[in-house]
């Protein structure tokens, strides 16, 4: 990773990269046990509710696939880990939530 960054003048996760190209609502999932559960019980309770909704990250496809795949109007529900998160600068998902 350090030599990453020194060859680079900007160093992003997929996370990011996904968000960046994306214009669908996001849900972050972060924490130290249960992410994937709530990921996809929220996933679940959309898609019950007639959402289209996507789970991408450490479920599911990677992000940037589900950016491509899914239509705009779809959510997508991202389990991230603090590792994936050390490295954003602009992702901002619409609801964020930390299970413990």
């Amino acid at each position: 990773m350090q030599s990453a960054r020194a060859a680079s003048a900007r160093l992003i996760s997929e996370i990011e990269f996904a968000y960046s190209l994306s214009e669908h609502t996001w849900i972050a999932v972060t924490g130290t046990n249960g992410k994937t559960t709530t990921t996809a019980l929220v996933a679940h309770l959309l898609t019950t509710a007639g959402i289209g909704a996507w789970t991408v990250g450490n479920i599911g496809p990677v992000a940037t696939t589900a950016v491509g795949l899914a239509p705009a109007s779809d959510v997508l529900i991202a389990e991230v880990s603090s590792f994936q998160l050390a490295n954003i600068d602009t992702f901002h998902p619409r609801v964020a939530c930390c299970s413990t």
